[in-house]
């Protein structure tokens, strides 16, 4: 026994000591093996812990100090990458696009990548989409040049960055800013190829009335989407007035900028008194006058149909521009005052809630503005509604989703009544107001629940008592 053990003893020191030696020896010769750095993961770590808290400024140090001890580690790279980008995403909130750039550049530089490589493209775009929207325009098309040459790595980076262009151009469309839309949809175009991109900026060229630039854009798309029915009747629409533009007249009024077939025996001298008077009615009703000239077009009846493809019952409709038939034998002062009194609150409403104002409220609107001073078209047009047409939000959101039946002018009164009950209870400073609010961005519900300091189905349920009480006496 005693042999045994003595021998058994030093086998185990003499074990237990090349363990060690081989420990040491591996720890040692771990500072060779590419990125592996004594202490790296350590550093990580300690990253790892500030950046869970959001202090991504401290975490960066640790992240560089570990990526300086294993420069080629690509774990303890991607980690440093991904600091460098959330800290350029803190400040894109803060719209510190100069930060966001430095920072987003340093992430690329240590780890270039599809992810990478995006962000930093996307990072110079909205640099550019600010210096367009405090009027550097020079500035702005070298950055977006830039975020095209960085994209142009990433067949992905290329489509995204041109995705988020687009959806940038329909922003600022919705603002009214029709140019920065162009600029941002051109870009778009060279990056990618999609029908949608070029669609949209044939229908900005079509709203501006520059006809040749519309027919370009629309053909593009569709040549890209050969089967798109709607693109193809845009293409129709737009040939036609190419050939009405040839006999077009011209005129500039104060406020408006008139045209119309020369064949039509059109009185300019009232049209002009109609069109001023409704520029400030409608202008001090509502509290906005739009900066720019509104177009008005008159279009002899069957051109007018032709083009535009609209029941009879349609006298007139806004597009951007306010469209409408002439009749040929002229037309009465009372019923031209309707029409342009109707559609250029569209053209406020338009303006000033930056394109923000649900379909249904802005035809209560126009009719508000229409009817106001007579009442009793209302109050018959809604003696007779079906008793199965819902007096309810709902109602209104999804009749004005669809095309146009037997009970559109039931509903076309429902969101007029809707006005008035908002004018009689809180007066024309509250519809204002509703209206700066969408102006602001706000969807109607939330401005009516901040200004009137009332829910919506509080406001639904007093609305509907209204219309009843006003309206309904016949029916019930």
């Amino acid at each position: 026994m005693t042999n045994n053990t003595a021998f058994k003893k030093p086998l185990l020191i003499f074990f237990l000591t090349a363990v060690i030696i081989l420990l040491v020896v591996f720890f040692a010769a771990s500072s060779f093996i590419p990125g592996s750095g004594k202490g790296s993961f350590e550093y990580v770590r300690k990253g790892m812990a500030l950046a869970d808290k959001g202090n991504y400024q401290q975490a960066i140090k640790y992240f560089e100090k570990a990526h300086e001890s294993s420069p080629d580690n690509e774990v303890i790279a991607e980690n440093l990458a991904w600091a460098y980008s959330s800290y350029a995403s803190d400040f894109v909130v803060r719209r510190d696009y100069d930060k966001a750039i430095e920072y987003m550049t340093r992430a690329y530089e240590v780890l270039k990548n599809g992810h990478t490589i995006q962000n930093l493209a996307i990072m110079y775009s909205r640099r550019a989409l600010a210096y367009l929207g405090s009027g550097e325009r020079r500035e702005a098309l070298e950055d977006l040049e830039t975020a095209r040459s960085i994209a142009a790595d990433s067949d992905r980076a290329m489509r995204n960055l041109a995705i988020f262009l687009f959806n940038e151009a329909v922003e600022e469309y919705k603002r009214g800013h029709e140019d920065n839309a162009i600029t941002c949809l051109e870009e778009s175009t060279i990056l990618y190829d999609d029908s949608r991109i070029f669609e949209f900026m044939g229908d900005i060229y079509y709203k501006k009335v520059e006809l040749e630039k519309a027919y370009f854009y629309w053909s593009k798309a569709k040549g890209l989407d050969p089967e798109n029915k709607y693109i193809s009747e845009k293409l129709d629409k737009v040939k036609k007035e190419k050939a009405l533009a040839g006999s077009e007249k011209r005129s500039e009024l104060s406020h408006f900028e008139l045209r119309y077939d020369k064949s039509l025996g059109v009185d300019e001298a009232l049209v002009n008194e109609t069109l001023e008077d409704a520029y400030t009615r409608v202008g001090n009703d509502l509290g906005y006058f739009p900066p720019s000239k509104t177009k008005i077009f008159f279009y002899p009846e069957y051109r007018f149909r032709e083009i535009f493809k609209l029941p009879e019952v349609v006298r007139a409709f806004y597009d951007g521009s306010i469209r409408m038939p002439y009749p040929e034998g002229g037309i009465a002062a009372d019923e031209l005052a309707r029409y342009i009194y109707h559609e250029y609150v569209h053209a406020v409403v338009s303006a000033k809630t930056n394109n923000n104002c649900p379909s249904w409220f802005n035809e209560g609107m126009a009719v508000w503005e229409e009817l106001k001073d007579d009442d009793t078209v209302a109050r018959t047009v809604m003696s007779g509604l079906p008793k199965d047409v819902p007096v309810s939000f709902r109602s209104l959101e999804g009749a004005f989703g669809k095309s146009q039946d037997e009970n559109t002018r039931y509903y076309y009164v429902l969101a007029y009544t809707v006005v008035k009950y908002i004018v009689d209870r809180w007066g024309i400073e509250g519809l204002r107001e509703i209206l700066a609010r969408m102006g602001k961005g706000q969807h109607l519900m939330n401005a009516i629940d901040d200004q009137f300091l009332i829910s919506e189905k509080e406001f639904e349920k007093d609305w509907t008592d209204y219309v009843r009480k006003n309206y309904f006496a016949k029916m019930q």
